[in-house]
C-alpha cells in the first residue's frame, strides 16, 4: 500500500481526507510526503519519509490525484533507469503499490523543515541554474541532511532499497 503525506493546503487542493491515526507502514519505500513549491513554474515535491530521498515533478497537466501519482510514478522510474538501483527493484518494490493509496499527516516537524530545504534549494537549481526536475532530483539527492547524521538522502535510499522493511 502506498502511503502519501501531503500537506494540508494540497490535501484541500486534491479534496483529501486525512485520517488523524497514524498508519502502519510495512514497506518504507512506499511512504512519502508531498509538498508543492513555485520555481517560475508550478512543482511537486515528492519526498521518501524515511530517507528523505527526493522526486521533483513538473505539475503542468496534473491536476487530479490519478495524474498526480502517475507524475511521481514517470519521474521515480526516469530517475532509477539511470542508476544502479533499478535492476528491476522499482517494478517488484514499488509500481504495485502505487494502486493501493492511502493518506497519513507528514510525521513530524523535522521532516517538514527538511522539506522546506529541499524547496529552497530546488527553487535555486531550476530557476536560477536553469536544470531540469531530474538534474535538480539528483542534486538534492546529494546533499547531506542534518535529520541523516550529514548522510545524503541517495545513499539512505539505497540502504532502503536493500532493506525496505527498517527505517
Amino acid at each position: 500500500m502506498f502511503t502519501l503525506r501531503p500537506t494540508l493546503r494540497l490535501a484541500q487542493k486534491f479534496r483529501i481526507t486525512i485520517p488523524s491515526a497514524e498508519p502502519s507502514i510495512q514497506n518504507n519505500l512506499t511512504d512519502w510526503c508531498l509538498q508543492d513549491f513555485n520555481a517560475g513554474r508550478r512543482y511537486y515535491l515528492f519526498v521518501n519519509t524515511a530517507s528523505l530521498y527526493p522526486v521533483v515533478v513538473p505539475a503542468r497537466g496534473l491536476t487530479t490525484l490519478t495524474a498526480l501519482i502517475g507524475g511521481f510514478r514517470d519521474e521515480l522510474k526516469l530517475r532509477w533507469d539511470d542508476s544502479p538501483l533499478h535492476c528491476g527493484r522499482f517494478e517488484r518494490s514499488i509500481e504495485p503499490e502505487l494502486s493501493y493509496l492511502r493518506f497519513a499527516r507528514i510525521p513530524n516537524r523535522s521532516i517538514q523543515g527538511s522539506i522546506n530545504d529541499f524547496v529552497r534549494m530546488g527553487h535555486f537549481h531550476l530557476k536560477e541554474d536553469g536544470d531540469t526536475p531530474l538534474e535538480t532530483s539528483r542534486r538534492l539527492a546529494q546533499a547531506p541532511m542534518g535529520i541523516l547524521k550529514m548522510h545524503s538522502p541517495e545513499n539512505v535510499f539505497a540502504g532502503l532499497v536493500d532493506n525496505p522493511q527498517t527505517a
